[in-house]
């Protein structure tokens, strides 16, 4: 991130690739100005920590890797289907969790809603649904893109 001076007001210069296309953001921020007030990032933060401790005391998901053995074939397929389940659960709390602290350590460094890839604003709308996102929806769909290309190949 590279400030430039311009006439009161500081401007930051932000590059991102997308698909071999160079775009260039400008963030206007007047000096002095907060980027956010406190009564919201105390909001926001509030909304960050009651979802992580939800997550957190959700024990009925990992309750549901226990299986029982079953002699009848038809049992053990949906025992393996419910365990598939409870997995991919328990995969994305993780995930959310693990999300939700980058939120908050983002919020503490004054860099909430900042895309942690290519350093331009996420957008509002965004962050009102996914308070817990670290990235803007282009580097979202590009990550989405690569991890949906990782499994095709595996």
């Amino acid at each position: 991130m590279q400030p430039l001076d311009g006439g009161g007001h500081l401007y930051y210069l932000f590059s991102k690739v997308h698909s071999n296309d160079c775009l260039i953001y400008f963030r206007d921020r007047k000096q002095g100005e907060e980027a956010m007030s406190k009564r919201k990032e105390q909001q926001i933060r509030e909304q960050l920590e009651s979802k992580l401790a939800e997550l957190t005391g959700n024990v009925a998901r990992r309750d549901g890797l226990i299986t029982e053995r079953a002699g009848d074939p038809m049992d053990v397929v949906q025992n393996r289907a419910d365990l598939d389940l409870a997995v991919q659960f328990v995969n994305t709390d993780f995930r959310t969790k693990r999300a939700i602290e980058l939120a908050i350590k983002a919020l503490e460094e004054g860099e909430y809603g900042v895309c942690r890839e290519c350093s331009g604003d996420i957008n509002p709308n965004r962050l009102a649904a996914l308070p817990w996102t670290t990235m803007c929806i282009y580097c979202q769909q590009e990550q989405d893109l690569t991890a949906s290309e990782m499994n095709k190949a595996a």
